[in-house]
């Protein structure tokens, strides 16, 4: 009663493209999440879980779920390539939150700093309910390379979103202090 076992019966029968691809996709995320149960090293699973998704891909490229799940697998190995797929996904479907982020990662691992930024920009208006949390993320990011205006411009864009959240607050006024502002942060 393995659901692997039911996937990989899925892509032998006689499907149409798109529900072999839906098939394929769903074996590499069931291989993924069993990864080495049966002993095999960790290189040789991932390629199978790898090979899986190219095929879903292959068959339907229009696969959002197969696209980020081979972006995220390809994220610290080729996160030029995890690009590619994360930018199809988050193309094929604009309003999922885990794309963003892993298109963020992807662009931090790649040490495109600005590129990160608009991405967690382009996160808060596509995703609304994550926005307070991709702009504080931004905010840090810019705080930590010491442009504390920016920081400040998206730790206030933050709070704006989610004036309940006092983290929120406590990052906007610490930046603030560390930007030389005293009175205005110690006022937070």
């Amino acid at each position: 009663d393995d659901p692997a076992v039911h996937c990989a019966l899925a892509v032998q029968g006689n499907l149409d493209a798109g529900n072999k691809a839906a098939a394929y996709t769903m074996l590499g995320v069931y291989s993924e999440a069993g990864s080495g149960e049966n002993g095999e090293d960790a290189a040789a699973y991932r390629q199978k879980v790898e090979a899986c998704y190219r095929q879903a891909l292959a068959l339907a490229p229009r696969t959002p779920l197969a696209a980020f799940r081979l972006g995220r697998l390809l994220l610290y190995a080729d996160s030029t390539e995890a690009l590619v797929w994360l930018d199809r996904a988050a193309s094929l479907r604009p309003n999922w939150a885990a794309v963003h982020a892993a298109r963020v990662e992807a662009f931090l691992a790649l040490k495109r700093t600005d590129d990160a930024i608009r991405a967690l920009e382009a996160a808060a208006l596509a995703t609304p309910e994550k926005a307070a949390e991709s702009l504080a993320q931004a905010g840090k990011i810019e705080e930590g390379r010491g442009r504390h205006a920016e920081a400040n411009r998206l730790y206030v864009r933050a709070a704006a979103a989610n004036p309940l959240d006092p983290r929120l607050c406590i990052d906007l006024g610490s930046s603030l202090l560390n930007a030389g502002q005293q009175e205005a942060g110690a006022a937070l």
